[in-house]
């Protein structure tokens, strides 16, 4: 992930935190040793998750659509395929989805 890209995700991270998107879900950077995480902060009883390292990251897009009178709205994330069938993760006020 580019320095550019970095900062595209980290600003959408922040629309979606103050836009208040994530449901009971807040979403930030955090470096872990040499390693930079996408965390997912539970704002009910304060766990967290790594969600996936930064460089995994390979494109960010803030989605929103009217589907038939419910709208859409979320983060789509598009991974690395580490792990057999996981490329991708949604994050909408529900929470993480791979």
């Amino acid at each position: 992930m580019t320095m550019v890209e970095k900062k595209k995700l980290e600003r959408l991270l922040k629309k979606f935190n103050d836009d208040e998107m994530g449901g009971g879900y807040l979403y930030f950077l955090h470096r872990e040793g040499n390693e930079e995480m996408l965390v997912q902060l539970d704002l009910v009883d304060y766990s967290s998750i790594n969600v996936c390292p930064v460089n995994q990251i390979l494109n960010v897009e803030f989605v929103q659509e009217d589907d038939d009178g419910f709208d859409i709205e979320g983060l789509y994330i598009k991974l690395e395929e580490v792990f057999k069938g996981i490329d991708s993760c949604w994050i909408d006020e529900n929470g993480c989805q791979f």
